[in-house]
């Protein structure tokens, strides 16, 4: 790797607003228990338990085709109905559907603000994901506010690479391989897909669990694809 190839990345999560604690798969760290984290380079430990996730059989997923050649970007949850208290668990997958590599150009069109694999942003994903309260659909869904998803804190973040200029994806997978300006190239190999567990959510330094409600789940790409499912929250948790 070219030592202009990367850059150090260094983000504090606003502690104005609503934040929601996420977990996160690739790309992100665990909320901070002082003021300063270094999170690791690809998962983290649960913030939301397995003894909280939501047990509904009713899962919710959706799927559409990418502005990207032959790209595909999916969202599943785990239940779409939870009780407060209780977590609800998403997975993103960006997949080429061709049965031959496939050679995407970035864009950095993405669908709304605020979509990401962890409390540093998208990072090296083309894919982020964000969790909005109230009921949106593709229609409307710019006009919410995505909820801040972190525990407010700095964290060290892991290395971003200064420019990327796409991405090979292999035959019907989500596995890709990232270009850009790295010497010699290319640069890595990623998944490209961004799991969360989410049970709650931050106001400044205080944490309560999701109060009843319908909430949306947004999930993204950097062509401007988005997909969307909801969950709702009944009653009062254990």
């Amino acid at each position: 790797m070219g030592s202009a190839a990367w850059v150090a990345v260094l983000v504090v999560v606003a502690l104005a607003g609503v934040a929601t604690v996420l977990v996160i798969e690739h790309g992100g760290g665990v909320p901070p228990q002082s003021s300063t984290s270094t999170a690791p380079s690809s998962t983290s430990s649960a913030s939301t338990t397995s003894s909280t996730l939501a047990t509904s059989k009713s899962a919710s997923s959706t799927s559409v085709k990418s502005a990207a050649n032959g790209l595909e970007l999916s969202l599943t949850l785990n239940g779409s109905s939870i009780s407060s208290g209780q977590g609800i668990a998403a997975t993103a997958v960006e997949v080429n559907t061709l049965t031959t590599a496939n050679n995407v150009s970035a864009a950095a069109k993405w669908p709304i603000g605020n979509l990401a694999v962890g409390p540093c942003g998208h990072l090296n994903e083309p894919v982020g994901i964000a969790v909005l309260s109230g009921n949106y659909d593709a229609a409307n869904v710019s006009s919410g506010l995505a909820l801040q998803i972190y525990q407010p804190g700095t964290y060290a973040c892991p290395a971003a690479l200064s420019g990327i200029s796409g991405f090979l994806f292999q035959p019907s997978s989500d596995n890709a391989t990232v270009l850009g300006t790295c010497q010699p190239g290319p640069c890595f190999s990623e998944t490209t897909s961004a799991s969360i567990s989410v049970r709650g959510y931050w106001t400044a330094n205080a944490f309560a669990s999701f109060p009843s409600g319908v909430y949306t789940v947004v999930a993204g790409d950097e062509w401007g694809g988005i997909a969307i499912a909801h969950f709702t929250v009944t009653g009062s948790g254990p």
